[in-house]
């Protein structure tokens, strides 16, 4: 309830495109046309006759069949049970209310049809933080560090089915659940819909199924048996502890990783033929190289285009640079301060009460700063940026301006009021840091690996930029191989995290 009143509190009417090109260029404006044109373009996208290699059909079937087991009432009764309410009904016109409200009968004739049908987890924090520790000790150690970014033209679309049913099959995947999943794809059907009407219904040859929960993982098993092949006996990969990568992947979202030019050249044609065997193609617009090492001086091509070098690129929706967390930082910023100007009827209606105003600015506005914060490194500048941005929320919040003249003590004096205790954003910040810390240290996992491994290389002289884990020695006080052993037990480890010192803060008379 609370939500479908921020969104008519704030809603803005948002264009919608009246026109559209015809496959000709032509300029389209009446409805049956421009939805004649999209059912068009939505057929040639998933009935596209994959160009790929014959040769990755041919794979061994090396499991037997198994029992076909029956899907039970309980387990029927159970998804109905969660089903979420409020959510548009599909093709059926039957919402999820109307099954939660069928009682017992509703659950038997789904157990039957379910039957009948059926008898013909990380997050993206863990990649980023992986990819932003690779990065900062290659930088410390003066080791060359080397990205291909790659992206593939539409790549949930362009599933090639017979080599993913062949893909399942070598990770012996059962033939029976193979058998099972194909027959949900074979001769399915699909219609575009455009302004409340549908267009005409057409077969799809390729791609996975949208809205479907098996899909990701169906499309990440199709992609994983396209790196294994690519990246089979490929030599110049990175390595850390003793364990070498060869890439990051969540997803679609891949970073291939080597330690020179003639490395990644090799890495990137090696995706590009592999690729192609199955189906897919590389997009040279938006696949980007990156490096530490000044500049990449190779002309590495896909498909005759040369591919672009950039110094950050935006990963899993966070900016990666040689930078360190700056620029991440400044974006989060800038995003926040836009969600913040957004909502800027919430804050100046006065029936709303301050508390719930913090609560919705936690929830709505500080949420979209705090992705992926565990992976930052924080400067004194950067904790002192977290500070005034709190601060500037607050003020919105409370319709004080700067020239007002009245301090930050007095504002959190304010917001205290409202919702009693709490902590400030950066020692929210600090406290999500060092749970992440205390979770690597106790999981087994790639990040534990690359955190606590050391690459090859000498640090320069002088004065050292501040590392991930310096945060963690300052804020508990310990040294390193003292924060490891303390991490390992659950229990120490949280009140540690509870009664660890708060980052000094400027001083609370200060404005900010």
């Amino acid at each position: 309830m609370a939500y479908q009143t921020v969104k008519e509190l704030t809603k803005t009417k948002q264009p919608r495109a009246s026109t559209i090109q015809s496959k000709t260029g032509e300029c389209l404006t009446e409805e049956q046309k421009i939805l004649d044109r999209w059912t068009e373009y939505c057929s040639e996208l998933y009935n596209r006759i994959p160009n790929g290699d014959p040769a990755v059909l041919s794979c061994p079937q090396t499991t037997e069949d198994d029992e076909k087991l029956p899907i039970l009432r309980e387990e029927v009764e159970a998804a109905v049970r969660s089903l979420k309410k409020g959510k548009a009904a599909g093709v059926d016109n039957i919402p999820a209310e109307l099954l939660q409200a069928g009682g017992e009968a509703i659950i038997d004739v789904l157990t039957i049809i379910c039957n009948k049908i059926w008898q013909s987890g990380r997050s993206t924090t863990e990649q980023i933080f992986n990819l932003r520790i690779i990065c900062e000790k290659h930088l410390q150690h003066q080791q060359p560090l080397y990205h291909v970014f790659v992206d593939f033209k539409k790549a949930f679309d362009r599933v090639w089915h017979a080599a993913l049913w062949a893909t399942m099959r070598k990770y012996n995947i059962s033939p029976n659940l193979v058998s099972i999943i194909q027959n949900l794809y074979n001769k399915a059907t699909s219609a575009v819909l455009h302004n409340g009407a549908f267009g005409d219904w057409f077969r799809t040859m390729t791609g996975v199924r949208q809205g479907c929960l098996l899909s990701p993982l169906l499309f990440n098993i199709f992609l994983e048996r396209i790196m294994a092949d690519a990246l089979e006996d490929h030599e110049g990969s990175v390595s850390i502890g003793g364990r070498t990568i060869t890439n990051l992947r969540f997803a679609d979202d891949i970073d291939g990783l080597a330690r020179g030019e003639k490395e990644l050249a090799s890495l990137v044609e090696r995706l590009d033929v592999t690729s192609r065997a199955y189906g897919m193609e590389i997009s040279t617009e938006k696949t980007k190289l990156m490096t530490n090492n000044n500049n990449i001086m190779s002309d590495i091509r896909v498909n005759g285009q040369a591919l672009d070098c950039v110094s950050s690129f935006k990963y899993l929706g966070a900016i990666v640079s040689d930078e360190g967390s700056k620029k991440e930082v400044l974006a989060r910023i800038a995003q926040t301060t836009a969600a913040l100007t957004q909502l800027k009827p919430i804050w100046k209606d006065k029936n709303i009460s301050l508390g719930s105003k913090v609560r919705l600015l936690r929830s709505l506005v500080i949420s979209i700063f705090l992705y992926a914060c565990e992976s930052w490194t924080l400067t004194a500048e950067i904790q002192q940026r977290i500070q005034s941005l709190e601060m500037r929320c607050y003020r919105r919040l409370l319709g004080i301006s700067y020239t007002q003249h009245i301090t930050n003590m007095e504002i959190r004096q304010r917001i205290s009021q409202a919702i009693g205790r709490h902590d400030d954003l950066l020692t929210i910040v600090k406290k999500r840091k060092l749970r992440w810390y205390g979770h690597i240290t106790r999981s087994s996992g790639l990040a534990k690996t690359i955190l606590q491994g050391t690459v090859q290389g000498g640090r320069k002289r002088g004065r050292q930029k501040k590392r991930w884990e310096d945060n963690i020695q300052e804020w508990t006080q310990l040294r390193l191989s003292e924060t490891v052993r303390a991490a390992e037990d659950r229990e120490r480890w949280r009140e540690l995290v509870d009664r660890s010192s708060v980052v000094p803060q400027r001083p609370s008379g200060v404005m900010g």
